[in-house]
């Protein structure tokens, strides 16, 4: 596995300020927006494509992370829109709480940012389907089928996914 960050990345989050109580095995918290990496059998395989992430569980060895895309244009109503402020990043988030798996906390190479804490417990129950706090302002409309542009922006999105699942397990 790769632990460097490509330059888009770099240069979007440079300036970026973390303020949050850390977990004191790794540093890592539920909230926070890391960069992970893919699997080790992808990244074997030349898969090098890092994703942001966001942290919805922890446990000992492993992380529960939810997919994120700077692409709001593709929101489908499984997502939940976040502004700038509500990050510490540059530009605005789609949180894809449908594209949720654990991996390795050993993926997770850097913190880039944190969800307010507002928006934390909301998104974390539309991760389990629960979307009644989640205003209808930040959430996209259904994909209506194959014929819709976002069905496969969705197709690419779970081969992110499979990538970085532990064990190739999305």
């Amino acid at each position: 596995m790769t632990s460097q960050i490509p330059t888009w990345l770099s240069k979007a989050l440079k300036g970026t300020q973390l303020a949050t109580v850390r977990n004191a095995r790794d540093g890592f918290s539920i909230g926070d927006l890391c960069v992970v990496v893919p699997n080790e059998a992808h990244a074997a395989k030349g898969w090098q494509r890092n994703r942001i992430c966001l942290i919805v569980g922890l446990e000992e060895f492993t992380a529960r992370i939810v997919l994120t895309n700077n692409c709001t244009e593709y929101a489908c109503d499984l997502d939940v829109c976040v502004k700038q402020p509500d990050t510490g990043l540059t530009f605005d988030l789609l949180i894809a709480c449908d594209l949720a798996t654990t991996v390795s906390r050993k993926q997770i190479i850097k913190t880039v940012g944190r969800l307010d804490d507002a928006l934390l417990k909301p998104v974390i129950a539309a991760v389990s389907r629960d979307f009644k706090g989640i205003p209808e302002e930040r959430r996209g409309n259904p994909i209506r089928g194959p014929s819709d542009s976002r069905w496969g922006f969705r197709e690419t999105e779970l081969d992110d996914l499979y990538a970085l699942a532990q064990g190739g397990d999305a």
